[in-house]
């Protein structure tokens, strides 16, 4: 689909309207911030429906990634701590997150093929109990 519009630039606008779950990027100096406008991390910073999901979260991932290897990309076994740090503009349910594969072109290519399935674990401090004896 980038190729394509690469090489037919006077039909973005008309197919981008089209889609209602398009994302509008602005560019920006300095390094890219998640919805906490804190800078992300690649590989280190998820995304998630925060209506379902708190904000700043730490989380554990387990899943397979994308990862280039002998100049092809291969799905490797990830598993990572990470920080629910960013919004998915397209993620309306529970159980999806989108983790953030960093910028450039590689990272573009890896970030389009990582639809997998995968354990994402949230840590929580445990309350302290206490207990009164009169």
């Amino acid at each position: 689909m980038i190729e394509f519009f690469r090489t037919h630039k006077e039909l973005i606008n008309m197919y981008v309207q089209r889609n209602p779950r398009y994302i509008f990027f602005k560019k920006e100096e300095g390094e890219p911030r998640g919805s906490l406008n804190e800078p992300v991390t690649a590989m280190r910073t998820i995304a998630t429906d925060k209506s379902i999901y708190p904000r700043g979260c730490l989380t554990f991932v387990s899943t397979a990634l994308p990862r280039v290897s002998g100049g092809s990309v291969v799905k490797q076994i990830y598993s990572g701590f990470a920080l629910d740090q960013d919004t998915g503009g397209a993620i309306r349910a529970a159980g999806r997150c989108d983790i953030y594969m960093g910028v450039g072109e590689q990272a573009g290519r890896l970030a389009g093929q990582t639809y997998q399935e995968g354990r994402l674990y949230y840590l929580f401090l445990k309350p302290k109990t206490v207990i009164s004896i009169y």
